[in-house]
């Protein structure tokens, strides 16, 4: 019984093969936006899920207003961190992050890696594994700390800390640092170091 409704089945699907066609491309088009939308989602969701307090860390952005309408935009002035920390009683930290477009350089090597500039208290909100040094070390404007894919980078299998990396800006001022430190790989950040 099976075996005939199949039999039938296939001949009406090779009668009507344009039909057959749109009928396997639609399903295949519907389950292929399914499958993506459900990785941006749970990406997005589980974007910071490896830090401790993750449920606790919120991202502040402000709206532009362009054009006669409001945009988000993901840019906050500096002040507004110190701000808000005095002025909302529900914060208990707040962080502030710039990633200006500057270069990190030893010697000759030259690398294309975002570098963030946070505030002293940045890894006692954020968790991020050391794998060398000490995370308090970022609390010393002198000190820089490295991803363990950028350690390699310059100084291959050597330990980096107490090594000098400079840090030149757009201007071609050259600022030395040292390394504090070495964390596991993050997403995208290689290299942190203290605001001014």
């Amino acid at each position: 019984m099976i075996k005939n409704y199949l039999t039938v089945s296939f001949r009406n699907l090779t009668k009507n093969k344009f039909y057959l066609f749109i009928n396997v491309v639609g399903l295949g088009l519907a389950l292929a936006t399914c499958i993506v939308a459900y990785l941006n989602s749970e990406f997005a969701l589980n974007f910071d899920g490896q830090h401790v307090n993750s449920d606790k860390i919120y991202k502040v952005q402000v709206k532009k207003a362009a054009d006669n309408d409001l945009t988000e935009f993901g840019i906050n002035p500096l002040p507004l961190g110190p701000m808000a920390l005095n002025d909302i009683s529900d914060i208990e930290m707040q962080v502030r992050y710039i990633n200006p477009d500057y270069i990190v350089q030893k010697g000759d090597v030259v690398l294309d890696k975002e570098i963030g500039f946070v505030d002293a208290n940045f890894l006692d909100v954020f968790t991020y594994p050391m794998k060398l040094g000490d995370p308090g070390a970022l609390k010393d404007k002198k000190n820089i700390l490295l991803s363990a894919e950028m350690a390699e980078v310059y100084f291959g299998d050597k330990n980096p800390i107490g090594e000098i990396l400079t840090i030149r800006n757009s201007d071609d001022e050259e600022f030395p640092f040292i390394v504090g430190g070495v964390f596991e790989k993050s997403h995208s950040i290689q290299v942190f170091t203290l605001t001014l």
